[in-house]
C-alpha cells in the first residue's frame, strides 16, 4: 500500500506551493487520457462569493434531479467539505479510491496541496452530469484551469492575494478574467474597469459574455428579496443567471445554503463569517447596519488589516484577538499596533459572554480555530 491520502497531503505543507503556472497542466497531461469527463464543466473564478455562488448553483441543479459535484475550497473542519457530491460531502471511501487512482501516476508526486485536491475532484467528477469547480486564488494559471470549461462564472473581483496576482486591480482582474472560455457570466462589479477588461478579453477570445445588471435583478426580484443577507443575494443571482442560461426553471424559493461560515448564525448571539478582505468587510458592514458587535478577530499578515477594520469600525464594540496557529497569521504585537493606531479597544479572546453579540471574522483559519475551540 502507498501513502494514505491524509499523510500525503500533510507532506505537501502549505495550501499554495511556490507558484508554477505550468505544473498542474503538465501533470494533468500525464493522466487525462485515463479519465472520462463527459460532464458539463462550470468554472467559478473571482475574489469573493465563489463558494456560495457555486453551492447555490449545485443546489439548484440538484433540484432538477441532476448529478452534481461541487469542488470548493478551503475547508473548515475536514477536507471532505471540499467535495460536495449529489447533496452530501464525499465519503472517505470514495476519496480513498480517487487517491489510489492518482497514485498510479508518478507525476502527481510533484503536485501542490491545492493542485492535488483539484486532481481528486477531476477523478470524482467522472460519474456526474455537472461539475462545478471553484478556482483557488487565481484564474488563468490556477490548477482548475487545466481542463476546458463549458461555462465560466466570474464573481465579484477585488484586491486580494496581491503577493500572487499583482498589485493593481487591473492586474488581478486580468489574470482572473483570462480564464474565460466559450461562455462567461460576469457578476455585478464595484469597479467599471472590471467590465471593460472582461469585454476586451471576451472579444479577443471569442467568448459569449453575459453581464449581470439591474435587469436581471428585477427579473429575479421575487426570489432575491427572500434572502436577507445582501452579498448572498448577489451570489444567488449569479447562480440563477447560470440556471437560466442552462435552460432550467428558476426556483420560486431560495434554497437553504449548507455551506459553513457565510454570515452564519451559530448561536443566538454569535455570527461567523469566513471573509478576509476589504470587499468582505463592506458586505458585513452592510449586513450589520447599526448593530454593535464584539469582533473576534485575527488575520493573515498580507491583508490590509487597517483598512478592513476601518470599514467595520462603527460596528465594533471591541476586538477580542483569537490566537490562531497558522504560518501566515500576523504577529500579535503587529496587530496590537494597528488596533492602538485605530484606537479600537481590544483584549485576548477567552470565551463567549451570553449578554453580548459576537462576530467571528478575519479568515477561514479564524473561523476554523473558533469552531474547533468549542466556544458555543
Amino acid at each position: 500500500m502507498g501513502i494514505d491520502l491524509r499523510s500525503f497531503l500533510e507532506s505537501k505543507g502549505a495550501e499554495y506551493a511556490p507558484f508554477d503556472p505550468n505544473r498542474a497542466k503538465n501533470i494533468f497531461q500525464t493522466f487525462r487520457d485515463f479519465l472520462s469527463l463527459q460532464c458539463y464543466k462550470i468554472h467559478i473564478i473571482g475574489t469573493n462569493g465563489k463558494g456560495s455562488s457555486g453551492r447555490y448553483l449545485a443546489l439548484s441543479l440538484l433540484q432538477q434531479k441532476k448529478k452534481v459535484l461541487h469542488f470548493t475550497s478551503p475547508h473548515l473542519l475536514d477536507f471532505n467539505e471540499r467535495f460536495y457530491k449529489n447533496g452530501a460531502l464525499i465519503s472517505n471511501e470514495e476519496l480513498r479510491k480517487a487517491h489510489e487512482f492518482l497514485q498510479q501516476f508518478p507525476s502527481v508526486q510533484e503536485a501542490s496541496y491545492f493542485e492535488y485536491m483539484t486532481f481528486l475532484a477531476l477523478v470524482l467528477a467522472q460519474d456526474v452530469e455537472f461539475f462545478i469547480m471553484e478556482a483557488g486564488l487565481g484564474g488563468e494559471h490556477d490548477s482548475t484551469s487545466c481542463i476546458e470549461s463549458d461555462l465560466s462564472i466570474f464573481t465579484s473581483i477585488g484586491i486580494d492575494h496581491q503577493e500572487f496576482l499583482g498589485q493593481s486591480l487591473e492586474e488581478i482582474a486580468t489574470t482572473k478574467l483570462n480564464a474565460m472560455q466559450k461562455v462567461a457570466i460576469l457578476a455585478k462589479q464595484k469597479s467599471q474597469i472590471i467590465g471593460e477588461i472582461a469585454r476586451k478579453i471576451a472579444i479577443k477570445k471569442n467568448v459569449k459574455l453575459i453581464e449581470i445588471n439591474q435587469e436581471y435583478e428585477k427579473k429575479f426580484q421575487n426570489v432575491l428579496e427572500k434572502i436577507k443577507v445582501g452579498f448572498l443575494q448577489d451570489n444567488f443571482l449569479n447562480a440563477m443567471v447560470a440556471m437560466e442560461f442552462l435552460g432550467f426553471k428558476i426556483p420560486l424559493e431560495p434554497m437553504v445554503l449548507d455551506l459553513r461560515g457565510r454570515f452564519e448564525q451559530i448561536a443566538s448571539n454569535v455570527l461567523i463569517d469566513v471573509g478576509h478582505n476589504e470587499d468582505a468587510a463592506y458586505g458585513l458592514q452592510k449586513c450589520l447596519g447599526n448593530q454593535k458587535v464584539v469582533l473576534v478577530y485575527n488575520s493573515y499578515v498580507q491583508k490590509n488589516i487597517e483598512k478592513i477594520l476601518e470599514i467595520l469600525r462603527k460596528n465594533i464594540l471591541r476586538i477580542e484577538i483569537l490566537d490562531v496557529n497558522h504560518p501566515r497569521i500576523i504577529q500579535k504585537e503587529e496587530l496590537i499596533k494597528i488596533l492602538q493606531k485605530l484606537e479600537i479597544p481590544f483584549c485576548n479572546f477567552q470565551n463567549i459572554n451570553t449578554s453580548e453579540n459576537y462576530l467571528v471574522f478575519g479568515s477561514f483559519s479564524v473561523v476554523e480555530a473558533f469552531l474547533k475551540g468549542g466556544y458555543v
